[in-house]
């Protein structure tokens, strides 16, 4: 994808002067130099703001005051896009207008803004083909959960600012919060086209059947636990239909779930006017939640020696496995006895020294020692089976009498807590009511055992397992592979051009975790580029790291990354600003141009390189591909072009 910055525009507030234009070579390495304080580090921060920035981080003063809109001439495939957006002031402007044409004539005023920011942000991502759809699927970020890759994401692999082009802890731009972190982290992989929209698809649609199979899941274990509590409401309601004298006595026979509907079913037809209480019903209803109340005791009774023996068997356990151990320890240190014993010779001479020896009878004890631990172990081993058996057993024990223990105080529950609504007083209307409760509870198990009857998560299942074996398919991990390895050849490539600290060690790139570089990875003698030290150390694989993903995107096709690199001021490794240079670093900086100049040549131009610098330009004016943009010093032939903002617009 072609998308390689062609001017940079800045029209003034005072419509007298005419608009300040940057022009840069889009097939060379370009390189801006100037003193402190003259808006070069602006100049990437223009450049995002034209990329539909939701903030604005242009300098403060007269960048902003004197400026009324903003603008970067962008060279497509057959194309040319302008994008300008307003400046105002301090505040961000969401309002853009946009030109794409064949050729564009840059205008000597911008008056109207009939584009919104949002509108650029999807242009941009449909020029790039970013995919519709979120990768995330299970992030710590809930902002996260529905975002997609995008172009403003991907920029991370544009721009390196100067708090960021040397920095020992952080590699990419806007990862420097746990946020845009995570986005990068996310979305690197899609970046480098190890995956692309349809495995984003993919991925997107496994989120949303797995949602569905959690929410089925959920929604069945709800219906489950409701199905239970009524069918523990029902048989409440058939004893106290049988306490009303509407069910009779003589068919609790057969007391399951059947027979107990059919029994309720049945009250549809009852006469209540011919309703008889039946002799002793009362008292029998008494006795029943007395022998309920009796049974829960036994029950918890039954869990509380249960715990004790658990403890107990567990404790014991404990302490086998400590003996195993120690005694498996006695034989290990008593391992070099049978050596000893198959190479004394007969004569008892030592076999390390040919000594006379009489300690024979030493070695007996001790190899007879060592046949007792070695049983000792065998006993400790078999006893161990035989804890692990009854451990599970009580175990499955507790579980049941759980189970138990919590049918009986459902039961128990439901009977209190319907004393007052199924009261004793033997009406005709409480009759009725009672009735018309019992028809709505039965109205309601019956919708309950529709949905447990029919649920069926089989579908979901099988398409989840369908879809991960092509999210996860070994195709997918040979391509992770082999791009990291690509990209892990270029870092080192330019990593010994710039003749950096650790180039000569396995270098990989890790876009997993800490997006880092790691050096001799997968060893014990791992770390990463935070560890290196030096700050040429920490810029030159910065460099590094940037040129080598770029050479390895351009040799793709459907890049999602604009093939562009902005730098500011890489030499502040060698020699801060105010330093005075040597000639050790000034070789350092031409070392650093030159390969800069050697990146060109391998990309055969198609990515963009600029570099905004301190340093002047006999660091780099040897080479033919490197472009100087301007010179922004006091004594430039043009004073009034010495700055970002003309002199005479202040």
């Amino acid at each position: 994808m072609k998308f390689l910055i062609s001017k940079l525009i800045i029209w003034p507030v005072d419509k007298s002067q005419t608009p300040r234009i940057l022009s840069f070579d889009t097939s060379k390495v370009n390189v801006l130099t100037g003193g402190s304080g003259r808006g070069k580090s602006s100049i990437i921060h223009v450049i995002e703001y034209c990329l539909a920035s939701s903030r604005n981080g242009i300098s403060v003063g007269p960048i902003r005051d004197k400026s009324s809109a903003f603008g970067i001439l962008i060279e497509l495939e057959k194309t040319q896009l302008l994008l300008i957006r307003e400046s105002t002031g301090n505040t961000v402007s969401n309002s853009f207008h946009k030109i794409e044409d064949t050729s564009i004539t840059i205008p000597t005023s911008v008056e109207e803004f009939p584009y919104h920011m949002s509108q650029i942000k999807e242009y941009l991502n449909n020029l790039f083909s970013f995919a519709e759809q979120g990768q995330a699927e299970k992030s710590v970020i809930n902002s996260l959960e529905n975002q997609r890759p995008s172009f403003r994401t991907s920029i991370s692999l544009n721009f390196q600012p100067q708090n960021i082009v040397a920095n020992q802890n952080i590699l990419f731009y806007k990862a420097d919060s746990s946020v845009s972190k995570e986005k990068l982290r996310l979305f690197f992989p899609y970046y480098l086209n190890i995956e692309d929209n349809e495995i984003l698809e993919y991925k997107s649609y496994l989120k949303r059947i797995k949602r569905q199979l959690k929410i089925q899941e959920v929604r069945h274990s709800e219906n489950v636990e409701k199905y239970y509590s009524v069918n523990a409401e029902l048989l409440k309601l058939y004893h106290k239909a049988i306490d009303f004298g509407i069910i009779d006595e003589n068919k609790m026979a057969i007391l399951d779930d059947n027979f107990v509907i059919s029994q309720l079913e049945s009250l549809k037809n009852v006469d209540v006017s011919n309703v008889l209480i039946p002799k002793n019903q009362t008292i029998k209803s008494s006795e029943r939640i007395f022998n309920l109340l009796k049974d829960e005791r036994k029950q918890a009774e039954h869990l509380e020696d249960l715990s004790r023996k658990l403890v107990l068997l567990n404790s014991v356990s404990a302490n086998n496995i400590d003996i195993g151990n120690n005694n498996i320890q006695k034989e290990a240190r008593l391992s070099p006895l049978s050596w000893i014993l198959k190479h004394e010779i007969k004569d008892h001479t030592c076999p390390f020294c040919n000594v006379e020896s009489s300690i024979e009878d030493k070695f007996e004890n001790l190899s007879l020692l060592r046949s007792r631990i070695g049983g000792l172990i065998d006993k400790v081993k078999d006893s161990n089976l035989i804890l692990k058996k009854e451990i599970t057993k009580v175990k499955e024990e507790i579980t049941n009498t759980e189970s138990a223990l919590n049918e009986i105080r459902t039961v128990l529950s439901v009977e209190n807590s319907n004393e007052d609504k199924y009261n004793y007083i033997q009406t005709n209307a409480s009759i009725n009511k009672f009735i018309g409760t019992v028809e709505t509870s039965l109205s309601e198990f019956e919708t309950l055992s529709d949905n447990i009857s029919t649920y069926d998560t089989s579908f979901l299942r099988e398409e989840i397992e369908r879809v991960e074996k092509i999210v996860g398919r070994d195709a997918l991990k040979k391509r992770y592979d082999d791009t990291i390895s690509a990209i892990n050849t270029n870092i080192k490539k330019y990593a010994e051009l710039l003749e950096l600290q650790g180039s000569n060690l396995e270098i990989s790139l890790d876009i997993k975790d800490e997006l880092t570089i790691v050096f001799n990875p997968e060893t014990v003698s791992a770390y990463t580029l935070n560890q290196m030290g030096s700050g040429e150390n920490y810029m030159g694989y910065h460099i590094s790291t940037m040129l080598g993903i770029h050479e390895y995107l351009v040799g793709i096709t459907n890049s999602k990354i604009a093939p562009f690199l902005i730098f500011d001021q890489p030499s502040q490794a060698y020699f801060p600003e105010g330093d005075d240079e040597n000639d050790e670093d000034t070789s350092k900086l031409k070392n650093l141009f030159s390969t800069l100049s050697e990146f060109n040549k391998i990309t055969k131009g198609k990515v963009q390189v600029i570099v905004l610098e301190h340093a002047g330009e006999k660091n780099w004016n040897t080479f033919d591909n490197i472009h100087m943009v301007e010179r922004w010093r006091d004594n430039n032939d043009n004073r009034n072009n010495s700055k970002l903002i003309p002199l005479d617009w202040i």
